[in-house]
């Protein structure tokens, strides 16, 4: 039977939620909690709040330098992604047609690498 451990410091908590980049359920899991609990926790503490965001702002950063890297690869997979999400603005939007004849170049593209 699992043990839940109800009173988990807060500097526990945040140490753990740093270990796991933020995400909730692994967090949880370390912590010998459930998922709900740690939320509820969190959306208790301005402290546990603060630190949440800040720790899922770096893992964001760093996911989206990651991105830029392989946009500037000219990755074609980054590239659709990038312009989905940041060019929407400017007006790229990608159809469900263009988007299925664009991954069907990439796979054509894949097969060419293999041989």
């Amino acid at each position: 039977m699992k043990i839940r451990r109800r009173n988990v410091p807060e500097a526990e908590i945040i140490r753990i939620l740093k270990g796991t980049k933020g995400f909730l359920h692994m967090a949880a899991k370390k912590l010998g909690i459930t998922h709900m609990g740690l939320d509820k926790k969190i959306r208790k503490s301005k402290r546990l709040q603060a630190a949440f965001h800040l720790i899922n702002e770096a893992a964001l950063d760093k996911s989206e330098v990651k991105l830029l890297e392989l946009v500037e690869k000219l990755d074609l997979n980054a590239v659709i992604f990038y312009l989905k999400n940041k060019g929407r603005a400017r007006g790229y939007v990608l159809s469900d047609k263009v988007l299925g004849i664009l991954l069907i170049e990439i796979l054509r593209e894949g097969k060419q690498e293999e041989n």
